[in-house]
């Protein structure tokens, strides 16, 4: 009899509970009903959709069958490209469902969407339209992510082919023209010592004059190479160069080369001794040649940066996107200003690096500089992939848009690295003694104007000559 009194209760009980629990979602969704016959209720005719994979869009209600009959559902918006999908598809008499609308890829979601729920039998209403609000888009961060990973691999690359070809740099090959040395001049000799930092291998020597501003070759050279070994240097005795030689060059030929390469100068015509203690371009190499007024920001970074100032421009203006799109993407926006907001923090502390590695602070190194440019790199071309694959997701179905986004994108990203490299190339040659650096008019003539002050002579104006160090790739 104990056991009894833990049974179910009868099935009368059941569908009394069954009955009231009607009754109660009934009562809820009334108010949604044109009235009290209708056998079809809806709980709200103003919905929010939802985006989905593949680009498609749901919105959800709830329906209650409170007639006799099953009916099924169809759904549409009006638009012929548009399929709308109701899940599910039929309703039981007494039956309270979830009703799932899905809106195909090909629907026109941006300002939402009207869907018209047709109910096929003999019940009221036949239909019924539900206002689907638009969908509220978040940011695709994978976009972020993704553009800037593949932006910091590509910087390293390209920092690292920068340092390839920087150390594959050689100085000018001696001239044709010849000339002998004074009879009193000492002969071209040379001996290894310790404590230097040259490559093994046989070395070999020339020297040259500068004449009357020609450029000469001295006869005479080493009779058998100079076996270099680690941690040596060179130590030459040269020879002087004909009554006016205001320069002489060095020139070295290192195991099997083809030929020589300038690798230093000395700016007079007395001293008889030269050490050749250069290894090659190595990343603690100074860029003394620079000067001290250089700036790796004003020279390099601004200039980098002008190819996502191009695309910001073009992409993350609303207005811009707004005439293409036809709505404002306030997602893609905020994904793009945080884009650009990491970009320009890289861009920003890039030319710190200059700066704080090596002896120096005021002369930047060959690894202070690629460092500082593959930070500067990282920050640019991270912002230009990020506005560029932004672009293309926002331009869905648009081909020409998206055509011309990436033409854009690819053609910003191709100046930025082409730029990038012959500049860099380019400041390292000016360092090294390759050529001049460019002088602004302003600077020689405030220049000018000092030394006529200090000299007290007539002003005349000239360019003045940067002097490059004595160990460079003259």
């Amino acid at each position: 009899m104990a056991a009894a009194s833990h049974k179910s209760p009868p099935a009368a009980w059941r569908l009394f509970l069954g009955v009231v629990l009607i009754v109660l979602v009934y009562a809820c969704v009334w108010p949604v009903a044109a009235n009290a016959s209708d056998d079809v209720i809806v709980n709200t005719t103003d919905v929010k959709l939802k985006a989905v994979a593949d680009g498609a869009h749901t919105a959800t209600i709830t329906v209650l069958n409170a007639g006799p009959s099953t009916f099924r559902i169809k759904a549409g918006t009006g638009d012929d490209k548009c399929s709308v999908t109701p899940s599910p598809k039929r309703v039981k008499p007494g039956q309270l469902v979830t009703e799932t609308l899905t809106l195909s890829k090909k629907c026109d979601t941006a300002n939402g969407a009207d869907i018209t729920l047709h109910f096929v039998k003999n019940v009221t209403p036949r239909a019924v339209v539900i206002h689907a609000a638009a969908a509220t888009v978040k940011p695709k961060w994978s976009i972020l992510i993704w553009s800037f990973l593949g932006a910091f691999l590509g910087s390293m690359l390209l920092a690292y082919a920068v340092y390839r070809s920087l150390r594959d740099l050689k100085g000018a090959a001696p001239p044709d023209k010849s000339t002998r040395p004074p009879e009193d001049s000492p002969r071209l000799a040379g001996h290894v010592e310790d404590g230097g930092s040259l490559p093994a291998g046989a070395y070999l020597y020339r020297l040259s004059a500068i004449t009357e501003g020609e450029e000469s070759l001295l006869e005479g050279e080493l009779a058998d190479p100079l076996a270099v070994g680690k941690n040596e240097k060179v130590v030459l005795t040269v020879p002087l160069g004909p009554e006016g030689t205001t320069e002489r060059r060095v020139y070295r030929r290192v195991g099997n080369e083809a030929q020589f390469h300038r690798v230093g100068y000395i700016p007079e015509n007395k001293t008889t001794s030269y050490e050749d203690n250069w290894p090659g371009l190595q990343r603690s190499t100074a860029l003394v040649g620079l000067g001290t007024d250089w700036s790796f920001k004003d020279n390099w970074v601004s200039s980098v940066s002008v190819g996502s100032g191009v695309l910001v421009a073009l992409l993350a203006t609303s207005n811009v996107l707004e005439a293409v799109l036809g709505t404002k993407p306030e997602a893609a926006l905020g994904l793009m200003a945080v884009a650009g907001a990491l970009g320009a923090v890289f861009v920003g502390i890039g030319p710190l690096f200059v700066k704080v590695i090596g002896k120096d602070l005021a002369v930047p190194t060959v690894l202070g500089t690629l460092v500082a440019a593959f930070v500067t790199l990282f920050g640019t071309l991270g912002q230009v992939s990020v506005m560029t694959a932004q672009g293309w997701y926002l331009a869905d179905r648009r081909i020409g848009v998206q055509v011309a986004v990436v033409v854009v994108g690819t053609l910003v990203t191709g100046v930025v690295v082409w730029y990038a490299i012959a500049a860099l190339r380019s400041y390292a040659k000016t360092a090294l003694g390759f050529k001049a650096p460019p002088l602004s008019d302003t600077l020689v003539g405030a220049a000018n104007i000092a030394a006529a002050i200090r000299k007290k002579s007539p002003l005349v104006l000239r360019r003045p000559t940067a002097e490059p160090p004595r160990n460079s790739l003259l």
